[in-house]
């Protein structure tokens, strides 16, 4: 079920797109494809900061027999995608989640050995 929940938090992390005011020199977007484009950045990602971590935590294994020392080893080397991932809507949009989803993506890492992908598994 933790994938579920690691999923679940990500999608309520990204915040509806803002829209053009009038006058500006932007092309017109519907809101659909505005929100839907919004949403595929950030499950590109989210995606790219799971395979570092998924890689890391597969490097750290080899180092340590400590899963949970491997996995904070792998958040530690996959800070550049993480910062990516929580500045894309600004520090305050997910201060609140982050850390939550931060634990459960440790928690199914652990337990899993993995992550599941994020979206639909268009992405390219």
């Amino acid at each position: 079920m933790r994938p579920i929940v690691v999923v679940a938090l990500l999608a309520s992390c990204v915040p509806p797109a803002s829209y053009r005011q009038a006058g500006s020199a932007e092309p017109d977007r519907s809101p659909s494809a505005a929100s839907r484009s919004r949403r595929e950045i950030g499950v590109r990602l989210q995606n790219a900061w799971n395979r570092c971590l998924e890689r890391s935590y597969a490097s750290g294994l080899k180092r340590t027999d400590d899963k949970d020392m491997a996995a904070e080893m792998a958040f530690r080397a996959c800070a550049a995608e993480e910062d990516d991932l929580t500045s894309f809507d600004g520090p305050d949009a997910t201060s609140l989640l982050f850390p939550h989803l931060k634990a459960e993506t440790k928690h199914v890492l652990i337990e899993e050995g993995h992550l599941p992908p994020i979206g639909d598994g268009t992405e390219h």
